[in-house]
């Protein structure tokens, strides 16, 4: 396998501005991911300032990775976090069916990366964990898988199963014979290869063994990843909630003022040109709570929190009286999980994708007020990958791989239009020309003579006009059969390189290509020098 590196355009622009111009944005961060003393200086506040629960913690991450069947080398990084000497490089996702999309295995080896190199760099040991979204409830957003089915067109498979109310992915018992339907289905759209039935296997007896499917998804990454030293953690994992009640009851009686820093901070985003990427309100609690089973928001009505279909109502003290006794009821949201996972762990790193970039800008304030600071972001490793047969096409077309990514429609769309002039355009308006130069005279005398010759003469150059556009029509017809063999070099690029009009990242799964190529190449992918310096990787397979 070889590698490039291009610069492709970000999806937010607050993100794009971190990558290419950091210190114009500087103020809504604390460290830049580009700078060596900003990793020394976090890792030195890290070190002096320790974590008091770290053995508790600990004991959660031995029990979960136990239980998920992590490596050994996984289990040896948590006891090494025992020390109170090590920090930790975090990142997550949501437990998407089979993995999900391919960013979140780049997601994976983004962390696995930058733990290693802070390693090797501070000279302290740099634990890298990975953070399951169990808690996050829009089961859309993990219930299918996107694929090229053996007549290359793009297709979706959704989970049969269907919950009804708002419950967290971590709470989900799928049913296994929906899981193994989906599993059947997305191997047999594929064409078979060599390794078709050792995968279909393994990951339905993995379904079958999993009773959940963040169980199911911890398990393929332990798949992949354990041996690295990958340490995972279930955010709706009932032990680590009960560690989490401290903070809850800070987040609790600080809520209203730390949201307000948020708006406050919203306020200096937008005023630098930026949009804030998630909702700012007044009276958002950034909590939800459980009730009957379904994560419900809460907000904030004076001392009182209430649901959003306002059934239920708290006085503060009856939250307080929660966070102590069953924390288990309470989960962060998207503003407060960055404030969690920094009362949890110490997170030397946060490895963060465009739009997760954006959203923690809106955070320094809020993080200050509690006398914390946003981690390092390090730009998750962005990666397309380039199949043999892809890269022919690119070849036979005479298209680079921007080409590919910017300007594919535009390329295809002046192919149509060389192929359909060809001279043809041309000779046929200089025949209709020329032939109304010849007819002129014709039409002229007859339209001299009396009866009403004038509109039949009209209508009658008309006929020849559309006799001499219809063969026009079928020449270019026929030209373009001529030529079907170049679009469909077009119409595969694009379904391999940006399918739906997205990055191949973010609607293909891992084991598409697993199935076709087999595992060695994710190994290759963590052997190669690979920086998250905010380039995007082309890899060619």
């Amino acid at each position: 396998m070889r590698m490039d590196e291009v610069f492709l355009s970000q999806i937010t622009p607050l993100g794009a501005e971190y990558i290419t111009n950091f210190e114009e944005i500087r103020r809504f961060y604390h460290y830049s991911p580009f700078l060596n003393e900003d990793w020394e200086k976090r890792a030195d506040e890290l070190l002096d300032n320790k974590k008091k629960h770290m053995m508790s913690l600990v004991d959660v991450l031995a029990v979960y990775n136990g239980q998920i069947g992590n490596h050994h080398a996984a289990l040896v990084n948590i006891e090494r976090l025992r020390t109170g000497k090590a920090l930790v490089v975090l990142g997550g996702q949501q437990a998407g069916v089979l993995t999900g999309p391919l960013y979140t295995i780049y997601k994976a080896i983004t962390i696995l990366k930058v733990a290693k190199r802070a390693e090797d760099s501070l000279g302290v040991p740099v634990i890298p964990v990975f953070w399951i979204a169990g808690e996050d409830h829009d089961y859309s957003e993990v219930d299918h898988v996107y694929l090229q089915n053996q007549q290359q067109q793009i297709q979706k498979l959704r989970l049969s199963y269907e919950p009804d109310g708002k419950y967290s992915i971590g709470d989900l018992s799928i049913p296994k014979e929906s899981l193994i339907d989906l599993i059947d289905q997305f191997f047999s759209l594929q064409h078979a290869t060599e390794f078709t039935e050792e995968w279909q296997g393994f990951l339905k007896k993995e379904a079958i063994e999993s009773d959940k499917l963040t169980r199911f998804f911890a398990r393929l990454l332990v798949r992949f990843f354990g041996s690295y030293g990958l340490v995972l953690i279930d955010s709706s994992d009932c032990n680590l909630r009960k560690l989490e009640s401290s903070f809850f009851e800070v987040l609790i009686n600080k809520g209203a003022s730390l949201n307000q820093s948020v708006l406050e901070q919203g306020k200096q985003v937008k005023k630098a040109g930026f949009h804030a990427q998630v909702d700012l309100r007044e009276g958002n609690a950034n909590l939800f709570i459980y009730e009957n089973g379904e994560r419900l928001l809460l907000s904030w009505n004076g001392d009182r929190a209430y649901t959003k279909d306002e059934m239920h109502w708290y006085k503060k003290d009856e939250l307080l009286r929660i966070a102590k006794d069953e924390p288990e009821k309470l989960s962060t949201n998207v503003v407060f999980r960055p404030l969690m996972q920094e009362f949890l762990f110490p997170t030397l790193a946060f490895v963060a994708g465009p739009g997760e970039i954006a959203y923690w800008g809106l955070y320094k304030k809020m993080f200050e007020d509690l006398g914390m600071k946003i981690p390092i972001l390090v730009p998750r490793i962005s990666i397309t990958l380039v199949e043999g047969m892809i890269q022919k096409s690119l070849d036979k077309l005479g298209l680079s791989f921007e080409d590919a990514f910017y300007r594919l429609s535009e390329k295809k769309e002046l192919f149509m239009k060389q192929i359909a002039a060809n001279d043809l355009e041309q000779a046929f308006e200089w025949a209709k020309n020329h032939m109304r130069q010849a007819y002129e005279p014709v039409l002229g005398k007859v339209k001299e003579i009396p009866g009403g010759l004038e509109t039949l003469t009209e209508k009658n150059w008309q006929k020849i006009v559309e006799q001499v556009d219809f063969l026009k029509k079928r020449a270019t017809d026929a030209l373009k059969v001529q030529h079907e063999s170049t679009l469909r070099h077009f119409d595969k690029i694009e379904g391999a390189l940006t399918p739906l009009g997205l990055p191949q990242e973010r609607v293909y799964n891992l084991f598409s290509y697993i199935n076709k190529h087999g595992e060695d190449w994710l190994h290759q992918l963590m052997s190669m020098n690979m920086e998250a310096n905010g380039t995007h990787k082309v890899v060619y397979l």
